[in-house]
């Protein structure tokens, strides 16, 4: 079997496929990524047996064939090549890679025991938006849990109706919602809870797909299925109710005010510096003022005010930096809208301009008096 392709296709597939591969040592194969030929078409398909993708690309090609390769050797040498076309043939389980200055041989890896990614049914499916999708899941994914206790919160909670999705994601600590328009609406009701590793992936991988225009995202037989044009990616879902969260976020508001983002998240992450083990920092409102401050016993104080229009009674809210600060840096836009009530109530935190998403971070608990 011998291909041939430009550079750029096939090291954009392998560099994709690598991430998904395992780390077992008792399946060696799946450290590998397999490479199959029909056609004009070659498939890269890589899977850990949790998450899995397969990556088409155009090619000339003699014939069928199919092999396992270490992606990471494979990438290793083609991204140093100069050449635009590239050739790999197949000889007697070795690629040999060859261009107008270079050769290389590569030892293939045993293809039968390669697993099958699974050929999923899709119950409910519907298309959306490339750039609106990853946009979304970057927007969510800071809030999602990084803890094993609560699987059900271990990801990203994704419901579709109408013409209407709606994504969602807790950590207990905040919570992040976004809701994007569809073009088209979705037959029936479409819901499910996306593993962190294959919505990182979502993001990863589209997010660099360029050329592609939209995706559809399917669900059938407890699993997620992302596809376009000739590739697509698979996925468990997690199994469990994702909590019904839309008690806990707050309508109305004692207190709000609107201030330039990049102008709070400079205060917030300079008084990051010196929090303590809690790191916690310290929101206070004034008349027409807040004021960002964070004190460490043992490193010293910050504090840092900014004049804004305040509607509302003084107040002052303990909370955790980085919460914080990845809330502000998710909800873009030049301005941030923030909404609190008391030292033991929820923020809300959005763009003004931008009602399609909103991050709520909870305070902690017993704010000292600075």
């Amino acid at each position: 079997m011998k291909l041939t392709t430009t550079k750029k296709n096939i090291v954009v597939a392998i560099s994709n496929a690598e991430r998904f591969t395992g780390k077992q040592i008792t399946l060696p194969t799946l450290q590998s990524i397999l490479l199959e030929t029909k056609g004009n078409t070659c498939t890269i398909k890589a899977t850990n047996l949790e998450i899995g993708i397969e990556a088409s690309f155009s090619c000339k090609t003699d014939r069928e064939g199919i092999f396992a390769v270490s992606p990471k050797l494979l990438f290793g040498i083609l991204q140093h090549i100069q050449e635009e076309s590239v050739t790999l043939e197949l000889k007697q389980g070795i690629i040999f890679i060859e261009t107008e200055t270079s050769h290389t041989k590569l030892n293939t890896t045993p293809s039968d025991d390669f697993p099958l990614i699974p050929k999923i049914k899709t119950t409910t499916s519907f298309f959306v938006s490339r750039t609106g999708f990853v946009s979304a899941m970057e927007q969510i994914l800071p809030a999602v849990s990084l803890s094993d206790f609560k699987p059900e919160i271990g990801g990203v909670y994704l419901a579709a109706s109408g013409k209407n999705a709606t994504f969602a994601a807790t950590d207990t600590f905040r919570l992040a919602e976004k809701k994007i328009f569809l073009e088209k609406e979705v037959n029936g009701k479409f819901s499910c809870i996306i593993p962190l590793k294959m919505a990182q992936e979502i993001v990863r991988t589209l997010g660099t797909t360029e050329e592609v225009a939209s995706v559809e995202v399917g669900v059938g037989d407890n699993q997620l299925m992302i596809s376009w044009n000739a590739s697509r990616m698979v996925s468990r879902v997690i199994d469990g109710n994702f909590p019904e969260y839309k008690a806990i976020i707050p309508n109305n508001f004692g207190i709000t005010f609107s201030i330039p983002r990049d102008a709070i998240l400079r205060r917030v992450r300079m008084a990051n510096v010196l929090t303590g083990k809690l790191n916690d920092v310290v929101l206070k409102t004034g008349k027409n003022e807040i004021s960002v401050l964070s004190v460490n016993p043992e490193l010293g104080t910050t504090s840092s005010s900014f004049s804004t229009p305040v509607k509302g009674k003084e107040a002052t809210a303990t909370l955790n930096a980085r919460y914080f600060s990845d809330g502000i840096a998710s909800c873009g836009g030049d301005n941030i809208f923030i909404g609190m009530n008391d030292e033991n109530s929820p923020l809300l935190l959005k763009n003004p301009e931008d009602d399609s998403f909103l991050y709520i971070v909870m305070p902690i608990r017993n704010t000292p008096a600075y």
